[in-house]
């Protein structure tokens, strides 16, 4: 086993335990994760694609996916992860952290690369069996990171085990593989490395090269919406996330998301949010 992936490397291992209605997005996350669920109830949205998430339940994640956690409003859910960069260069240090987003300082670390691995093409879902080693060894995992990372060759020799129990889930009937149309996938990732230009249906239609018609057909079978109200939802997830993590003003989140003006922006995110974007700062400070 300690040879099917000399290179991998786990860059980060936690437990959180969300506030009650908490939900946040990440918009490229580089890194193969295991997602699980301890306790308490929720979804999470991968790639589009939305997962209820309860009690044992479990996700392993393709490299370079998008997410939304939202926890229950009244028993959110205690999370789990764990991230893994199967081809880190074994001549570089690593950094026990994990790109969320393309502007994080590690988003295309020539030093850190996805590879091939069996079963795990796309999302894979699934419940932990009582006693199963992965449910032990992703434990095992989170605690090798508190209250420090734990030694390079520690989390090098942790990621290869991890990845032999992995690679054996699509074998198993108590798992399934999601995953979506690789023409989807190039338009969802067009949107988002796009999404402070305006895009509009022709631009995706012209890009999947399918009429308006089917492109909607396709959106409706696959993530059951509209491509319309998938872009503004994309729109809506980033400018949470820029709300929480910049002072960005109100004119230059409006112009980093595609608005053409702070009035239509401003109008947008009430509509979404329920609340102005001063409002949501606010009570995001008292959430988190």
């Amino acid at each position: 086993m300690e040879h099917l992936y000399p290179n991998a490397v786990v860059v980060y291992a936690n437990h959180y335990q969300p506030a009650k209605g908490w939900s946040v997005f990440r918009s490229r996350v580089e890194s193969r994760m295991l997602l699980w669920c301890k306790a308490g109830y929720g979804e999470v949205t991968v790639n589009g694609q939305l997962f209820p998430f309860e009690p044992y339940d479990f996700l392993c994640l393709p490299w370079r996916h998008h997410i939304t956690y939202q926890a229950h409003h009244k028993d959110p859910f205690f999370l789990g992860g764990i991230h893994i960069v199967p081809d880190h260069d074994p001549s570089a240090p690593v950094v026990f952290d994990v790109a969320h987003t393309p502007s994080s300082p590690l988003a295309g670390d020539p030093c850190r690369r996805d590879c091939g691995l069996h079963g795990l093409e796309d999302v894979v879902k699934g419940r932990f069996q009582q006693h199963s080693a992965l449910f032990y060894l992703a434990e095992y995992a989170v605690q090798l990171f508190h209250p420090r990372p734990p030694a390079e060759w520690l989390a090098r020799l942790t990621a290869q085990q991890l990845l032999y129990h992995l690679t054996q889930l699509s074998d198993s009937p108590a798992q399934e593989v999601v995953g979506l149309p690789q023409e989807l996938l190039r338009l969802m990732d067009f949107v988002h490395n796009h999404i402070d230009q305006p895009i509009t249906l022709q631009d995706l239609s012209s890009l999947a090269e399918k009429s308006p018609a089917t492109l909607h057909r396709l959106f409706q079978k696959h993530l059951h919406t509209s491509p319309a109200q998938w872009v503004a939802d994309q729109r809506f997830n980033e400018a949470q996330r820029l709300c929480r993590t910049t002072h960005l003003t109100a004119t230059e989140l409006a112009h980093r998301l595609g608005f053409g003006d702070i009035y239509h922006f401003s109008k947008f995110f009430k509509r979404k949010a329920g609340l102005s974007i001063r409002e949501y700062r606010s009570q995001q400070g008292r959430m988190l």
